[in-house]
């Protein structure tokens, strides 16, 4: 893996790769609900825009779930909530003749009510009475990157450049 991926990968390395944009166009949605006030939404679109050179795949992501479990820090019914909104986008271009250039774009706020363990005395863990006393209010994480690739194809070599914002 070191020499694959550099050299804090050591243990191992979890390559996740996205789906990339086709020539048909397409797209799912799903929504689930449960007890509590909770929602889950995830969608895709698939947009074909300049025949099968220019492609587009966007996937966005909802949660809205209410903390069922009192959370003793803020004193609040709130442990455990989520309000976590994500979007990710890319675009490839593929002329042909050996060149191809892909745009993509990543978004996502997540928002959450603190929920953690701490050790007792006992050596126990309990996740309501002990969460964590440092942790007030909301945890919030806020995620944004830019990727933008070209590759060209020079006989048996390949030319790329990377270039990226995170």
């Amino acid at each position: 893996q070191g020499t694959l991926y550099g050299k804090n990968t050591m243990g191992g390395a979890i390559s996740i790769i996205s789906r990339e944009p086709t020539d048909e166009l397409g797209g799912s949605f799903m929504v689930e609900g449960a007890t509590g006030s909770s929602v889950v939404a995830n969608g895709v679109v698939n947009v074909p825009i300049v025949g099968d050179e220019l492609a587009n795949r966007t996937a966005l992501f909802y949660r809205k779930a209410d903390g069922l479990l009192r959370n003793e820090t803020t004193g609040k019914d709130d442990a455990a909530r989520r309000d976590d909104v994500s979007a990710r986008s890319i675009f490839v271009y593929d002329p042909g003749h050996g060149f191809r250039s892909a745009l993509s774009l990543f978004y996502a706020d997540l928002k959450s009510a603190p929920f953690a363990y701490s050790t007792t005395n006992k050596g126990l863990n309990h996740p309501i009475k002990n969460v964590t006393k440092n942790f007030n209010g909301e945890v919030v994480s806020n995620y944004k990157s830019v990727n933008f690739t070209n590759s060209l194809e020079l006989g048996p070599a390949i030319l790329s450049s990377l270039t990226s914002y995170d």
